[in-house]
This record gives structure tokens, C-alpha cells and sequence, in this order.
């Protein structure tokens, strides 16, 4: 983490750069961690911070995806003014507040939160309309697609849990990890059925079955964004699993 904030009277001058902020050409506010003390551990000297957009010195790039939007951006802080009132939790602590954004972030991802993983299409009636046979069924599409949907089904299940820990004041626990792997792995099978089922309609990026194009590219980033499959599986293993830590590559 490189992105550092300096103290100065009455709070922090910001200068660094991040990535992959999702939707920050379009909101007013930014949660960023930053590093407030270099001299201490690397999980130690970090404080999250709540960054006016709009304010001097903060330059947002949005960045051009394969699937022609920009829900990602980068954004560099150039001595940007930060208020003492806008620290989040305690400074040089910010590692916890960081981890349980973390946590919440992958329960919203799991749960298809803020539209990251929905597709833009409805499974059933892409068989019905693309897969039937000459007697109006869908045998071959309806078995793949009844898995997928009971699948779904599942997850939402899971993610129910989570959602009951929270209501009751606890704090995101380390199954959201799971929800989270199973819901990017399930989203590109789910646009990977799509695509099969509509065949070469696929190619096309108007009309009525667009969605299927745009959300088999866009979930593509999904078992990236929020933390690797393969990071979130090492959690898996380690904090619910009990197994040996990873070593570390020095």
C-alpha cells in the first residue's frame, strides 16, 4: 500500500494513486486506505480514510472495458486535503476497518449485490425461445438450466446467513468468502450457458439478447474483482478449514 496521507493541521494531505474503484466517476465520496506511518509493519501504519471526489487535487480516469463501459477507475490524489472528522475508526488501525469492508464486500458480491454478477438475461426463456424442439420443449437446455437456477437458489440461501449475522450486530463472517466463490464461478456458467443456448446470436451487440454478450465478457473480471478465486479459496482453507498457512515467498 503506497498511497500515503501526511499530517497536518486539522487532518491529512493525500498523495498517491489507486485502482479499480468501482463507480468513482460517479459518486461524491471514497473509502481509501492509505499509509499514515511507514516506519511500522506493513499491517500496522494504515488508516482508511472518507475522500471528498470532488476536491482539489483528486483526478478520476475511468477505465474502458472489454465490454465497452467504465464501472472501473483510477484515481490519483495529488496533496488532497482530508479533515481529521473524516478518519474512519482509529489512526494507524486501519487494517481492521479495511478487512471488514473486505468481508462485507465479498457478501454483496456473493449475494449479486449492486447488480456486480446479475445477468442481463432471463436462462428459461432463452431455452424457450432459442432451444425447443418441434413440439415446443426444451429437454436438451431445461437440465443445465434447472441446475444453474437451484444453484442460484443455494447461494441466496447462503447468503441469508450472513445476513442474519448482520442484522443481529455481528460482523461479516469468513463464509462470505465462500458466497463470493460461488458466485463469480456460478455467474460465468450461467453466461456461459446463455451464450451456448443462443449460438451465433451471441455475436451480436444489439437487439433484444444483447445482455447475454455483454454479461459473458463482463464476468469475465468476476473471480478477480474482490479478491482472486484463488486467494479466496486460501481463506477458505485456512480460516474455516483449519489447514497449514500458505508459506510466504520472500
Amino acid at each position: 500500500m503506497r498511497t500515503k496521507a501526511t499530517k497536518v493541521d486539522g487532518g491529512w494531505k493525500v498523495t498517491g494513486q489507486k485502482v479499480w474503484t468501482t463507480g468513482a466517476a460517479q459518486c461524491n465520496r471514497g473509502l481509501a486506505t492509505v499509509r499514515t506511518d511507514p516506519d511500522k509493519p506493513k499491517h500496522d501504519g494504515i488508516t482508511v480514510l472518507v475522500i471528498d471526489l470532488h476536491a482539489p487535487g483528486v483526478d478520476i480516469r475511468p477505465l474502458r472495458e472489454a465490454t465497452g463501459h467504465a464501472l472501473f477507475n483510477e484515481v490519483f490524489f495529488d496533496d488532497v486535503f482530508v479533515s481529521d472528522e473524516d478518519v474512519v475508526g482509529p489512526v494507524n488501525g486501519g487494517w481492521k476497518v479495511a478487512r471488514s469492508t473486505l468481508g462485507n464486500e465479498r457478501v454483496s458480491i456473493g449475494g449479486g449485490g449492486g447488480g456486480i454478477g446479475d445477468p442481463l438475461f432471463d436462462l428459461l426463456d432463452l431455452a424457450h425461445r432459442y432451444a425447443a424442439d418441434a413440439d415446443g420443449s426444451t429437454p436438451a437446455a431445461l437440465e443445465p438450466v434447472g441446475h444453474l437456477l437451484s444453484e442460484r437458489a443455494s447461494m441466496r440461501l447462503l447468503n441469508l446467513r450472513t445476513a442474519e449475522r448482520a442484522v443481529a450486530g455481528g460482523e461479516p463472517g469468513p463464509e462470505g468468502n465462500v458466497a463470493k466463490l460461488l458466485s463469480a464461478e456460478h455467474s460465468q456458467r450461467q453466461a456461459a450457458l446463455a451464450l451456448r443456448i443462443i449460438g451465433p446470436a451471441g455475436a451480436l451487440a444489439e437487439g433484444q439478447d444483447a445482455g447475454v454478450q455483454q454479461t459473458e465478457i463482463f464476468a469475465r473480471c468476476l473471480t478477480i474483482a474482490g479478491g482472486t478465486s484463488e486467494i479466496v479459496r486460501s481463506q477458505i482453507g485456512e480460516r474455516l478449514l483449519g489447514l497449514p498457512r500458505d508459506p510466504l515467498l520472500r
